[in-house]
């Protein structure tokens, strides 16, 4: 089984467990967690990444509203993971 296949596969199981997530933002957080493994995966709130930018919380909330700020959902909660602060050039 290719990993395309193993994503989609996890992506579905999940889906029917768990009827709030969508395969395709299961699909991205999966695909996150694995390009992340070898650097740092762990995942910031709103008001830490606004704190690290140096910017208010509504700003990030909007980066990661336009698509500009990568970040995954786990249920009700917005995470962003440190690998996306990384790409910025912010550590």
């Amino acid at each position: 089984m290719d990993t395309d296949t193993a994503l989609t596969t996890a992506a579905t199981i999940l889906v029917e467990h768990y009827p709030h997530l969508t395969p395709e933002g299961l699909r991205t957080a999966l695909e996150t967690s694995q390009t992340s493994q070898a650097t740092d995966s762990r995942l910031l709130t709103i008001p830490q990444v606004a704190d690290r930018l140096g910017v208010c919380e509504r700003t990030v909330a909007s980066m990661v509203a336009e698509g500009q700020l990568p970040s995954v959902k786990i249920r009700r909660a917005r995470r962003v993971p440190l690998s996306s602060l990384t790409s910025l050039g912010v550590s």
